[in-house]
């Protein structure tokens, strides 16, 4: 074999190898890394549990006028985190927390003007700090409630600082049905008069609900424990 055939082949061979890693590349599935270094980003804040930094912690941005999550990210080593190339609208920055130990939701609302413009969304503290739903209990089957029998909800305090909190009663669709008067009570008494959007003024027909307290922390934060299924025969 001459010299020459034996150059060829071996540059045949070596263009078919790098296409194959070529090709092999484009079906690599990475991992997103956060948006950009907090002090670099568009949007920023911190997520903490009682004053102790959550690192790694999933931070979800969502355009409020869609309802659609657009985009994610993941907390640094000190709570941070940001976002960048977010437009003019309004949206809602979320965190989620899975320890049951938790508040169910911490979230907060802003609008830019304008492409690029900067928000600080306030501290986000996912420790529930005491607050847990305790009657009605999970799941439980009751009678649809009225003014002659009201259904009685109660929970435990909220130890941090907070502005209102109530408990809310929504359908299989979280579309709020009934919600009470917000304020610093524990306790409320539903007469199965839905009090929002549809709802309003018609009583609440038989099947299964879910409900929860919701918790206005100051700041425009807003925070809610996990919801309780609920079911009215």
């Amino acid at each position: 074999m001459s010299s020459l055939s034996h150059r060829r082949r071996r540059a045949r061979a070596t263009a078919v190898l790098l296409l194959l890693v070529l090709a092999g590349g484009c079906d690599i599935t990475r991992e997103r890394a956060p948006t950009a270094p907090p002090g670099q980003a568009q949007i920023t804040g911190t997520v903490e549990r009682s004053g102790t930094a959550l690192a790694a912690f999933k931070v979800k941005l969502y355009d409020d006028t869609s309802g659609l999550q657009v985009d994610s990210t993941l907390t640094d080593a000190s709570g941070a985190y940001g976002f960048s190339g977010v437009s003019a609208g309004r949206w809602m920055v979320k965190v989620s927390p899975v320890d049951p130990a938790d508040l169910g939701y911490v979230r907060y609302f802003f609008t830019l003007s304008a492409a690029g413009q900067a928000a600080s969304v306030p501290r986000f503290d996912v420790s529930a700090h005491g607050i847990d739903l305790v009657t009605p209990a999970d799941s439980v089957t009751l009678s649809v409630p009225s003014f002659a029998s009201p259904l009685h909800f109660n929970w435990s305090s909220y130890s941090a600082p907070f502005i209102w909190m109530n408990a809310r009663v929504s359908d299989p669709q979280d579309v709020l049905v009934w919600g009470s008067p917000q304020g610093q009570s524990t306790s409320a008494d539903w007469n199965g008069l839905g009090n929002d959007g549809a709802y309003a003024g018609a009583p609440a027909p038989p099947g299964t609900y879910q409900w929860r307290v919701k918790l206005h922390l100051g700041n425009g934060v807003q925070a809610a424990t996990r919801v309780r299924l609920l079911v009215l025969h």
